[in-house]
């Protein structure tokens, strides 16, 4: 509470599945710090034994683990102390303090970074959020005295108890003011998950005008729906075919500019990757710019190449591609292995690139090649 009076912002977030994904090296690295060296090697034959040779995970509730981990996650303390983050750590629980949200956004994106590449671990998304120091005060508060966020409203608490999978319900959904709900959620301070994502869930069954009004209420409050962003854009792209084109081009120049202003948003690679599935929906001069400068971003990122290789297809960007192959030899086996199916799409340059490039193919790789090809020969006949 020190700390939440000193900033304007605090990152809660926690590890997911921290005790079941400790990786057995990364605490046995962490352990050779101390001098006892037979002391590790039997904890590193017991913990073997106890996790059933499992590479990783401790042993769920001893007080014995609960010390382990914190030698795992020691070199994190290290790492943020070494960058100036104030934060507090109870086990796998952190509180972090920023005093600009775009500050907050980096230090959680950093976290993440950090956890993954030295230990191999990651930050549940659905309980990583930022709040202003009022609202974490307020959250406090709602821990301590054991209350739930308020969605007392009657229509909220119908929308909760509808049951979508019945179509007469889905017929009548309109009935319920999903637009007034949806507007008070974006005017808290914080909004709640499970009450927000079961009122997106509703979008799939609505109606074309009313998608539209609801829509349109999002496009300048992005930040407001970071906590189910993810969520967010799926449903989007799932009902991209039912918005106006105004709604459609609008959206877009929205998703458009978050990426051209580098907003904290785009530091997520997850959040990146469901952008990237309504970008493909409109190619222009500017969304192109985007896909080729997100891949150069991203470029260690499987997921996001493998999506702005599929958009490259998709648009016909032959140049693009023919310069992908041209890195053949230098690529990981997952690009190879995409490379020699774009390269039927290109037609005459692809069949050029492939009897160059066979010689270099693996075995698995001529099997996908072969593959292709006689997928080539069915669709000719």
């Amino acid at each position: 509470m020190k700390y939440a009076e000193e900033y304007k912002y605090v990152i809660i977030c926690d590890i997911t599945d921290f005790g079941f994904r400790i990786d057995h090296k990364s605490l046995f690295n962490a352990l050779e710090t101390t001098d006892n060296k037979e002391l590790i090697t039997k904890l590193a034959n017991l913990i073997s034994i106890i996790s059933n040779l499992r590479q990783s995970s401790l042993p769920v509730g001893a007080t014995a683990s609960k010390i382990l981990a914190e030698y795992v996650l020691n070199r994190i303390d290290h790492i943020l102390h070494k960058k100036n983050v104030p934060f507090c750590r109870f086990v796998d629980d952190f509180h972090l303090y920023a005093n600009t949200k775009k500050e907050a956004y980096s230090i959680l994106y950093n976290l993440s970074t950090e956890l993954i590449h030295h230990e191999k671990l990651s930050l549940h998304k659905n309980k990583s959020r930022i709040l202003t120091s009022d609202e974490f005060k307020h959250y406090i508060h709602h821990v301590i005295c054991g209350k739930k966020p308020d969605i007392s409203l009657n229509d909220g608490l119908e929308l909760l108890s509808l049951n979508l999978q019945d179509k007469d319900v889905r017929a009548n959904l309109n009935q319920v003011n999903v637009y007034n709900l949806l507007a008070r959620e974006l005017n808290k301070g914080e909004i709640y998950d499970y009450f927000s994502k079961r009122l997106l869930n509703t979008f799939n069954y609505l109606e074309q005008e009313s998608l539209n009004e609801i829509i349109q209420l999002t496009l300048d409050r992005f930040d407001k729906l970071y906590p189910i962003f993810t969520s967010f854009m799926d449903v989007l792209h799932r009902n991209f075919y039912k918005l106006s084109d105004h709604i459609k081009g609008r959206l877009i120049h929205q998703i458009t500019r978050l990426f051209t202003e580098e907003h904290h948003i785009t530091l997520i690679e997850l959040n990146v990757a469901y952008m990237l599935t309504i970008i493909q929906f409109q190619k222009d001069i500017n969304t192109i710019e985007i896909i080729r400068n997100t891949f150069e971003k991203w470029k260690d990122s499987k997921l996001i190449k493998s999506i702005i290789i599929q958009i490259m297809v998709k648009w016909n960007m032959k140049d693009d591609l023919l310069i992908l192959l041209s890195q053949f030899n230098g690529s990981s086996e997952w690009e190879r292995k995409n490379y020699i199916i774009v390269s039927y799409i290109l037609n005459e340059e692809g069949s050029i690139w492939r009897k160059n490039n066979k010689q270099h193919f693996t075995h698995t790789e001529n099997t996908i090649n072969n593959w292709m090809k006689s997928k080539e020969k069915a669709s000719s006949i």
